[in-house]
């Protein structure tokens, strides 16, 4: 039987410590499940060179999955097949003048190269990028790694 002066665990100052520091975990995780990253302008122009530079370089192995799974949802005739073919027509593809619009989207002038042509075709696409679920954890930010396209309006719609 302990002696009446001996504290229980849950009365020592530690454990209602470690009790906090829980509960601030807690806060922390749900307040980043709810609010995920945004993409700044940066961050954007990184992504969409990137995108554009590696699905020119091989649409088969690259980039269809960067497409949201709300993006493919309202908009079912872009499957993997007609994604590849469009694409793999063009020998490159550059990306400039990013700049941020409303609600998370972007335009950019794309310019699209063949093999052959004199000229690229040239556009001003704009683009809705989010972060994934990956840049959930408190430390991390989102990187080029962790966009996906949530929207995008352009030819290829």
């Amino acid at each position: 039987m302990p002696s009446p002066n001996a504290q229980s665990v849950r009365d020592h100052p530690l454990y209602t410590l470690l009790g906090v520091l829980a509960s601030i975990v807690a806060i922390v995780f749900s307040y980043r499940s709810l609010a995920p990253d945004q993409v700044d302008r940066p961050l954007a122009e990184q992504y969409l060179r990137h995108y554009y530079s590696s699905v020119s370089k091989d649409p088969s192995k690259c980039c269809y999955d960067d497409l949201d799974s709300a993006f493919l949802a309202l908009n079912p005739k872009v499957s993997r097949a007609s994604y590849v073919h469009f694409f793999g027509q063009f020998s490159h593809i550059d990306v400039s003048h990013v700049r941020p619009q409303d609600n998370g989207y972007f335009s950019a002038r794309v310019s699209y190269f063949r093999d052959g042509d004199p000229e690229p075709n040239v556009e001003t696409d704009r683009f809705q990028l989010k972060c994934d679920e990956t840049t959930k954890w408190p430390t991390q930010t989102c990187g080029v790694d962790d966009i996906s396209i949530h929207d995008v309006t352009n030819r290829f719609r």
